[in-house]
């Protein structure tokens, strides 16, 4: 070994013991850590490493694995746990450090396979209770989480002609059902003419012909089906039908359109229950950014975001306001008037804020006034009086307990 080598060897372990020290630990090495479960002190220590030799690129991988092996295990534990978006919400961390990680990729397959199971269920559980509104919904959800859910795209299919049926459309659910039997046909037209063009008739260019009439058709008829879930808000369900749309016709200009529209919507609903994810957790100013970037990719969802935003501000000034009661419950009057204060330049007006920021300094004005003129008197009864009011709208301020047991001893 080199004198070079040497010398960053035991400069490495100096820093090593350096950063393990000023954490309390003195022990194993990054990969031993990891090795042995301590996910979260390898990460300290490779961290602690990595920022004293950037350039290393071992110590950077290092770094990147104990991240990684830290965040499946907290996913581990929240699919335990049946946290399941919490643990795809650190599946999704550790495959931006490590996008090419087949053990990230198996528990985010794992995790959306669960999922969309437990959707399907509830979904059935909507249809039992007819409840198709929430069923449709439901098998959405599975959808987004399994694109392939065939009991899921049936689940949708059977959930829009009943929800016709059920709203008296007649004639409407009638013609729905035609166009059922006529895409049932067309597909079995498909299949015949593609299997004539590939194998009897190699060189007929009509069979061809056909065959790709027969997909534009079904394109079209996928393309009219995710136009219906689009209006009504079923974008995953609607994206699934661009998707196939395009399959059968990938010059389809419409079906690349709304497919590329669909991903927008679906990915805008992922950012809008992520916000509410951190905005439930106190996370607010992730939680507005999660909501900005969804609002930029919606064009049917504006609303949603806006009230998102009104919840977020809803929210810190509920927590502003119970702070301040708190305070206020606490005889910190003074602290709890600035409290009412912030509350008030943050929302302008909120619940009885004002009327209580008012009583409060009004109070804190009364009782300092009298422990003034307590202090000022020499007459040990009109001093009493004075610190008497006081405890009734103040107990605790200042010394005004010890002033009276002075006089109790005194005699007075």
């Amino acid at each position: 070994m080199s004198t070079s080598q040497v010398t960053r060897t035991c400069l490495l372990s100096l820093l090593l013991l350096g950063a393990c020290q000023s954490h309390g630990y003195n022990g194993p090495s990054v990969p031993e850590l990891v090795a042995n479960g301590e996910y979260e002190k390898a990460v300290v220590v490779a961290s602690k490493l990595h920022e004293a030799f950037p350039d290393d690129a071992q110590l950077e991988e290092e770094y990147r694995g104990a991240s990684v092996a830290m965040l499946l295990e907290r996913a581990r534990r929240a699919t335990f746990n049946d946290q399941d978006d919490e643990a795809l919400y650190h599946l999704a961390q550790a495959a931006e450090i490590d996008p090419e990680n087949e053990t990230v990729g198996l528990w985010r397959e794992k995790t959306h396979n669960k999922l969309s199971n437990l959707w399907l269920n509830r979904a059935q559980l909507f249809a039992g209770s007819a409840d198709l509104e929430g069923a449709m919904e439901a098998f959405e959800r599975a959808i987004y989480y399994d694109p392939e859910s065939l009991a899921a795209m049936q689940g949708i299919g059977r959930m829009f002609l009943l929800m016709n049926y059920r709203e008296g459309r007649g004639q409407e659910y009638y013609r729905e059902g035609v166009r059922s039997l006529r895409s049932y046909w067309l597909f079995q037209a498909r299949s015949k003419f593609t299997f004539a063009s590939k194998k009897y008739t190699p060189g007929d260019k009509k069979a061809g012909e056909r065959s790709k009439a027969v997909e534009n058709l079904l394109a079209e008829e996928r393309i009219s089906k995710a136009k219906l879930f689009e209006e009504d808000g079923f974008y995953f369900a609607a994206g699934n039908e661009y998707r196939l749309a395009l399959l059968l016709d990938p010059e389809n200009e419409e079906a690349q359109l709304g497919r590329t529209r669909m991903e927008n919507e679906m990915g805008a609903v992922e950012k809008l229950e992520h916000a509410e994810w951190l905005r439930l957790r106190g996370r607010f100013d992730l939680a507005r950014e999660a909501l900005s970037e969804g609002a930029a990719l919606t064009e049917s969802q504006t609303g949603l975001f806006e009230v998102g935003v009104i919840d977020i501000e809803e929210e810190e000034f509920q927590l502003l306001y119970d702070d301040a009661r708190r305070l206020e419950s606490d005889y910190q009057f003074q602290d709890a008037a600035k409290a009412y204060e912030k509350l008030l330049d943050a929302a302008g007006y909120y619940q009885d804020a004002i009327t209580r920021r008012s009583v409060l300094l009004e109070t804190v004005a009364r009782t300092e006034d009298l422990y003034a003129r307590a202090l000022e008197t020499s007459d040990p009864d009109e001093r009493r009086g004075f610190l008497m009011e006081i405890q009734l709208i103040w107990p605790e301020f200042k010394d005004v307990d010890a002033l009276v047991k002075e006089l109790e001893a005194d005699g007075n």
